[in-house]
């Protein structure tokens, strides 16, 4: 997993606002279990798009692991 989140830094320093590569980011980093970075993934991903329904189940899960009721 490790080298997945490698490849996609390297793909958002050729597209910096492409909500996908966050998306997938953050499914990584939530797979290793790195809470706050897929929280930080989806939360861009949607605000680069905000119609992004993808990433909402997701960080939704995540709110609730830590506590975050007000998102």
């Amino acid at each position: 997993f490790q080298e997945a989140i490698e490849d996609f830094n390297a793909a958002l320093k050729i597209s910096i606002s492409n909500p996908g590569i966050f998306f997938n980011r953050g499914i990584t980093n939530f797979s290793l279990n790195k809470i706050q970075e897929a929280i930080e993934d989806f939360e861009e991903a949607i605000r680069l798009l905000p119609d992004y329904l993808e990433p909402l189940p997701y960080l939704v899960q995540l709110y609730l692991m830590v506590g975050n009721f007000e998102g």
